[in-house]
């Protein structure tokens, strides 16, 4: 398991729901005051080779309404991104994807696009 899940179950217990072995959920309820706030505009591409974390992460980003496209392999989402470079706000990367690491990502991302990448 990544990283970025388990630091998400450990601060966030009581708002992972585990309906069947492997599949996750997150749900962070929303006051009514926020209602009006949308940022339905922000597209993000997540890579993680780890299913739950992936699942986990997606979860959390839709749930505020980010549009998201995943991927668990470093070259399916180098290929995306060359395509649509102009069409995404952000990546968030995990290191440790097999094809294209998250350095080799970091690397190709800064010589080839002019994308935010965050990496875990």
């Amino acid at each position: 398991m990544s990283v970025s899940s388990n630091i998400l179950k450990e601060n966030s217990r009581d708002l992972l729901r585990e309906e069947e072995p492997g599949d996750a959920e997150v749900e962070f309820p929303i006051d009514d005051e926020d209602e009006d706030f949308s940022i339905t505009s922000i597209r993000i591409v997540l890579v993680d080779s780890d299913p739950e974390s992936l699942c986990l992460m997606k979860n959390l980003m839709t749930q505020f309404s980010y549009q998201v496209r995943d991927f668990k392999n470093g070259a399916e989402a180098i290929a995306f991104l060359m395509m649509s470079k102009h069409e995404i706000d952000l990546v968030i990367w995990d290191f440790h994807v097999p094809e294209i690491n998250g350095l080799e990502a970091l690397k190709t991302i800064g010589k080839e696009m002019d994308l935010p990448v965050v990496s875990m």
